[in-house]
C-alpha cells in the first residue's frame, strides 16, 4: 500500500504548482503505519514537490497508538500537528463506543505529546450520546480543556444504518436524545470552550488563537488539493475526482498504470452550491459577488428572494459582500444551506 501511495504521489507532481502548505495523514487510522513508512511518504513529497517553510503536517491518531517512542519518532520526521481521537473521558462510554483506549491512555497521549514538543494538538470529542448511558459529558469537556490542547473538533453521535448501534436502537436497548436536548448540549459545549479561549470558527471546530486548522480551512475556502490513496478525493477548482475504495484494486491499478479513479466536471450550479455549503459552516461565510457570478438571471432571482428571507428572520447576516451565519446561529447552517441551494439547471 505504501509503495502504491508513493507511486501515485510521483505520478501527480505536475498537478501542484504552488508550495504545499498542509500535509494531512487521515481517513482511517494512519497511526497504524510505522514511522519509517510515514517517513518514506514524507520524503517522496519533499523530493517531488515544493514545500512551504511553515507547512502544517498533521497525523490523525488513536491514543493507544501513541507510545512515547512513537511520538518522539513522529516529531523527529517533521509531524508538527496531532489530531487525537479521544472521543470521551469516560471509560464506560468509550467501551460502549467500542473504542480500544481508556481514559488513562487518552490523557497520557496528550500529555506525552506536549512533553515531547508538539505545540499543536487537536482532539476529537463526541457529544449527544443516549441519556441511559451514565455520562456527564459537561464534566468531561471541562476536564479536557485543562489538557495542553490547542484545537478541538466536536461531533454529535450519529447512528449509521445497518450497524450494531442501529440494531441496538431498533431493539430499544437505548434511545437517542431529542433535538432540543441536542441543541442544548451543543450550545453548552460552545459556551464552555469559548470561556476557555477555544473559540468556534466552524460548526464543529474550535481553536485557540493562532491554531485554526490550515488543512480544514483550505477545504472550506475551496482551495485546490490532491488526495492520495484509496477513496481519497481531489479538487482542482473545476472538477473533483475520487480514487477507488478497494485496497487491492487500488494497488493493482496503480502498479499497472491503469486509471484508478473517477471524476466529474463541476457545473456553475455545483460551484455555487458548494460555495454556500462550505461557506455557511464557517465564521467568515461566503462572498456574495462570487456566489452571484455562478448564476443566470432566473437563478439569481431565486437566490436573492431566499437570501432576503433569511436576512429578514435574522438567520444570516450581511457585512458588505460577505454573507455569514450569526455567531449564535451556526448550528443552523445546514438549514440555511438547504434554503439557498439551487437544484435545477
Amino acid at each position: 500500500m505504501v509503495l502504491a501511495i508513493i507511486k501515485e504521489l510521483k505520478s501527480r507532481k505536475k498537478e501542484i504548482k504552488e508550495p504545499i502548505k498542509t500535509i494531512y495523514f487521515g481517513g482511517g487510522t494512519p497511526s497504524i503505519l510505522s514511522v519509517l513508512q510515514l517517513n518514506d511518504i514524507l520524503n517522496t513529497i519533499n523530493i517531488k514537490y515544493t514545500i512551504d517553510s511553515n507547512v502544517e503536517i498533521t497525523l490523525e491518531a488513536n491514543p493507544e497508538d501513541l507510545s512515547e517512542k512513537k511520538l518522539k519518532a513522529l516529531f523527529m520526521i517533521g509531524v508538527n500537528r496531532l489530531s487525537i481521537g479521544v472521543q470521551s473521558l469516560n471509560d464506560d462510554v468509550l467501551q460502549w463506543m467500542n473504542r480500544n483506549h481508556d481514559l488513562k491512555q487518552a490523557k497520557r497521549s496528550v500529555e506525552l505529546a506536549n512533553k515531547i514538543g508538539f505545540k499543536n494538538i487537536s482532539v476529537d470529542f463526541i457529544y449527544g450520546t443516549p441519556k441511559n448511558i451514565n455520562r456527564s459529558w459537561e464534566k468531561e469537556i471541562k476536564e479536557l480543556v485543562s489538557y495542553p490542547i490547542t484545537h478541538l473538533s466536536a461531533y454529535h453521535l450519529t447512528i449509521e444504518p445497518k450497524t450494531f448501534f442501529s440494531n441496538q436502537l431498533k431493539k430499544g436497548v437505548f434511545n437517542t436524545i431529542t433535538q432540543e436536548e441536542s441543541l442544548n448540549e451543543y450550545l453548552k459545549l460552545v459556551d464552555i470552550l469559548n470561556d476557555n479561549n477555544i473559540m468556534q470558527y466552524e460548526v464543529s471546530n474550535f481553536a485557540k488563537q493562532g491554531f485554526k486548522s490550515i488543512h480544514n480551512t483550505s477545504y472550506w475556502q475551496q482551495k485546490k488539493y490532491i488526495g492520495i490513496g484509496p477513496s481519497a478525493h481531489s479538487y482542482d477548482g473545476d472538477s473533483r475526482r475520487w480514487n477507488i475504495s478497494n485496497n487491492t484494486g487500488y494497488i493493482k491499478k496503480v502498479n499497472n498504470k491503469e486509471v484508478f479513479y473517477e471524476a466529474e466536471q463541476l457545473t456553475s450550479l455545483d460551484k455555487f452550491n458548494e460555495l454556500i455549503m462550505v461557506g455557511l459552516r464557517t465564521e467568515n461565510g461566503f462572498n456574495l459577488k462570487q456566489a452571484n457570478s455562478f448564476l443566470n438571471c432566473n437563478h439569481l432571482k431565486e437566490f436573492t428572494f431566499q437570501l432576503k428571507k433569511l436576512l429578514s428572520n435574522s438567520t444570516i447576516q450581511q457585512k458588505e459582500n460577505q454573507i455569514s451565519m450569526f455567531e449564535n446561529k451556526l448550528m443552523l447552517a445546514e438549514h440555511a444551506t438547504r434554503e439557498l441551494f439551487i437544484l435545477n439547471e
